[in-house]
């Protein structure tokens, strides 16, 4: 067979997504207009926060001077935004069994030279799990990865306590929540970037 990976159930929901028979005439005729979807974030947008009464204290609005930029996920299970791939980065102090303090974190990851993905990133992968790389989900020992967007930090005003959010998979599904920056950051929790 020339498509190796095509079985009935692939062909079904193919010829349903068409509009049954139909709407496979019309396509082999030539009468049907195919459209690729892009997944485009508005890093400007404000964000969504942690919870109720947070304040904004950071929020970068912008990857290599655009506003809006397309997210997709490749073949190779590779997530790029404007055609830059998306890497997980852990600090040297993340390696292993060491910890860093979040505050100490924030400084490491603001000098480098990673640029630092806002917490829109987040939402949009939480809207559509499908481009939500799987490789992502699980590090080389099987255990849950929280995936940080050091792009947005958030404040409680009662109190003063910075946070950041994060996206996982649990339980069959996408979940995001926040940790704060007093608290330690381990191999488990990477920050989202991609190269300057």
């Amino acid at each position: 067979m020339k498509y190796n990976k095509l079985n009935l159930g692939t062909i079904e929901a193919i010829v349903n997504k068409l509009g049954g028979m139909e709407g496979v005439e019309a396509f082999l005729s030539g009468n049907v207009k195919i459209t690729v979807v892009k997944h485009t974030i508005d890093l400007g947008k404000a964000p969504q926060l942690p919870f109720d009464n947070a304040e904004v204290v950071k929020h970068e609005s912008e990857i290599n001077g655009k506003k809006v930029v397309e997210i997709e996920l490749r073949s190779d299970d590779q997530l790029y935004i404007d055609g830059k791939k998306v890497v997980l980065h852990l600090s040297e102090r993340q390696m292993g069994d060491k910890r860093i303090v979040g505050h100490e974190l924030r400084e490491e990851l603001e000098s480098g030279e990673q640029v630092l993905l806002n917490s829109n990133v987040l939402d949009y992968l939480y809207d559509h799990p499908e481009l939500f790389p799987e490789h992502w989900k699980k590090d080389e020992n099987d255990e849950t990865r929280y995936i940080f967007f050091w792009g947005s930090i958030f404040r409680d005003p009662s109190d003063g306590r910075l946070c950041v959010r994060f996206l996982y998979w649990g339980d069959g599904a996408l979940d995001r929540f926040y940790g704060w920056l007093g608290f330690d950051w381990y191999r488990r929790r990477p920050s989202a970037s991609v190269a300057s």
